[in-house]
């Protein structure tokens, strides 16, 4: 699992080591990405 946040997670795409999603999380559609070989989560944009 790359993300346990319960908002909607959508359009998923993958780079090499890193994922990147559309999240609700925050009431507005944001960008966030994950680093597969840090484990860490963070927001782009």
């Amino acid at each position: 699992m790359i993300t346990s946040d319960t908002f909607n997670q959508q359009r998923p795409a993958i780079y090499g080591d890193i994922v990147v999603w559309e999240d609700n999380r925050n009431g507005n559609s944001d960008i966030y990405g994950y680093n597969l070989k840090t484990g860490q989560e963070f927001p782009i944009c």
